[in-house]
């Protein structure tokens, strides 16, 4: 699924300024939606309407693998494991647990 190009995500403002917003039509899980408005903020020009995408599939199920986002959003795993990595740089998700068997977080600023 392609966010942006689905009409389902649009862009507020400018380039240097603005940020992604999702439509209103679109649904997004209640977990998810309820941090939104922070991660909204954090979202402005740095990421793309995939790595939105990746986050909310972790909000959804935070125990998801990368090969299962991979699979959900036609990408590549090694795609799927820089996003990851780009959000873990941003401190934006944390891995709590081991490797097998533990789950991602979504970190709140």
């Amino acid at each position: 699924m392609k966010l942006k190009s689905d009409g389902e995500l649009e862009r507020i403002g400018s380039d240097k300024t603005g940020y992604w917003e999702l439509k209103n039509n679109y649904k997004i899980s209640e977990r998810f939606g309820k941090n939104f408005g922070t991660i909204r903020k954090v979202f402005r020009n740095d990421y793309s309407p995939d790595e939105l995408r990746t986050l909310q599939l972790i909000s959804d199920n935070p125990s998801i693998t990368a090969r299962e986002i991979a699979d959900e959003l036609n990408k590549s795993t090694r795609t799927i494991e820089n996003y990851i990595s780009k959000f873990r740089k941003m401190k934006i998700i944390k891995r709590v647990g081991p490797k097998l068997g533990g789950y991602w977080e979504i970190v709140k600023n």
